[in-house]
């Protein structure tokens, strides 16, 4: 799947990064942020199955217009860490993988070993 993120998806993302994490997201930004990412399914009950990387997130949509839900939040946050691209790979005898990637409050890129 290729990943599309406009600006709008790149500052939702950001958001759902930033410590202490936003409580002011649309629900809208981030159905529209996660449609961009990830493959979308609408199950049988309602419920939103985003899939990317062999990774799965189940949400209910929000009838509501903010997305405040720190627990929800967090889980999407999760979500996208463990479903992230590798930003390098190292070849198969080598002893780890770099699998996940963050930036800090001054955008500096960091690494989560």
């Amino acid at each position: 799947m290729e990943m599309q993120m406009s600006k709008v998806h790149q500052t939702t993302y950001n958001a759902i990064f930033q410590h202490p994490i936003a409580q002011n997201l649309q629900w809208h930004d981030v159905r529209s942020m996660l449609n961009a990412l990830t493959d979308v399914t609408e199950e049988h009950n309602g419920n939103l199955k985003f899939m990317r990387n062999g990774e799965v997130l189940m949400l209910h949509p929000h009838k509501h217009k903010d997305l405040s839900d720190i627990k929800e939040l967090m889980q999407i946050r999760y979500f996208l860490e463990r479903s992230s691209d590798p930003i390098w790979t190292v070849k198969k005898d080598s002893f780890f993988t770099m699998p996940f990637h963050f930036t800090n409050d001054l955008g500096l890129l960091y690494l989560k070993l």
